[in-house]
Order: structure tokens, then C-alpha cells, then sequence
């Protein structure tokens, strides 16, 4: 539930940042990207039996 809520503020801001670095460097706005990966990450911290995070 508060990964989906980052995720949402993240559609909000952070599109307006990815849109002012692409715009200024083509491609570069990709670095915008990477938070997408946090939920992945959470979920192996919070889920702690062995292998269930890798589901």
C-alpha cells in the first residue's frame, strides 16, 4: 500500500523531471526511471523467508 502511494506521488512529480531532462538532454531522462525498481527492492527487505522474495 505505501509503495502504490510513492508510486502515485511519483506519476506527479516525477514526470515533470523526466520531461525537463529529457528535453534538455535526450535520453538522459531514463534516470527518472529507476524508482520503479523500489517495490522489487522492499519487498525482498520486508519478506524475509528465504526465497519467497524472488517469487
Amino acid at each position: 500500500m505505501a509503495v502504490g502511494l510513492i508510486f502515485y506521488g511519483w506519476n506527479t512529480i516525477g514526470y515533470a523531471g523526466y520531461e525537463a531532462v529529457n528535453a534538455l538532454t535526450p535520453g538522459l531522462g531514463g534516470l527518472f526511471n529507476g524508482v520503479w525498481f523500489l517495490g522489487g527492492t522492499l519487498r525482498a527487505i520486508i519478506i524475509r523467508k528465504p526465497g519467497t522474495a524472488y517469487l
